[in-house]
């Protein structure tokens, strides 16, 4: 199977053959040992891929595609709002939800969130975030990324979503994930460590989320994220 990488947004657009970045060059060259001559799989993060294979230039090496760029695999129109965790939490779930084929990762500043991120800081957060996406996609034959946006507060993530639904799963929730109907894009809150706020939660409820519970059991804010992605990817058909 060919090697898959990401190359630059809009590079289908342009005729091969493409120059390589330097990131690119020493993934293909140093961390696969590849040759002119050998091929790889380039996708472009917004859902498209090709053949390609890789070639010497004057210049040094670039990408010359054998075939015409089609529609790849993407993910599919489900938010997560994930409250900020501590430590490498972040990094792992951002993986997962790629992995899984989940659209849209909202970060939020909660009441009870530990970490807190502003300004040039929060940009190169996201950076790092993309990242990781970017190489989640790679890895699990995904076309697209993960799109990424916050950090913002409760309130401003709901304002964000324009009336999509949107479910909160808590443990205070007195509905059962079964009990969920509407079909189509949706949301998903999954609070910090401790969970959303009192007042937090009246927020939701006034914007009519449905809170539900995931059980009995009080899950880490690392393993519902997943979890809830999973039971939303499954309930819409996607597995």
């Amino acid at each position: 199977m060919p090697v898959r990488c990401k190359i630059p947004d809009g590079t289908f657009q342009r005729p091969g053959p493409w120059e390589l970045r330097a990131e690119l060059k020493h993934y293909l060259l140093r961390v696969h040992r590849l040759s002119p001559g050998d091929a790889v799989n380039a996708f472009d993060g917004t859902g498209h891929e090709c053949l390609a294979e890789l070639v010497s230039t004057p210049d040094g090496f670039a990408l010359q595609p054998v075939s015409v760029p089609k529609k790849g695999l993407t993910g599919v129109p489900i938010t997560i709002c994930y409250g900020l965790p501590k430590g490498d939490k972040l990094d792992r779930v951002t993986r997962q939800l790629t992995e899984l084929g989940i659209g849209h990762l909202l970060l939020m500043e909660c009441d009870r969130s530990v970490a807190k991120i502003h300004g040039p800081r929060a940009e190169k957060k996201r950076e790092r975030l993309r990242r990781i996406a970017d190489e989640a996609a790679r890895q699990s034959g995904r076309c697209d990324t993960l799109q990424i946006s916050g950090p913002m507060s409760v309130r401003k993530a709901i304002e964000s979503l324009n009336k999509t639904p949107c479910v909160v799963f808590d443990p205070t929730g007195v509905m059962g994930f079964k009990d969920l109907t509407w079909e189509g894009p949706v949301a998903a809150f999954v609070g910090p460590e401790g969970g959303f706020s009192q007042g937090e939660l009246a927020i939701l409820r006034d914007a009519d989320a449905a809170i539900v519970s995931l059980g009995g059991l009080v899950l880490r804010t690392e393993t519902a994220a997943p979890v809830a992605a999973t039971l939303l990817l499954s309930k819409f058909g996607h597995f």
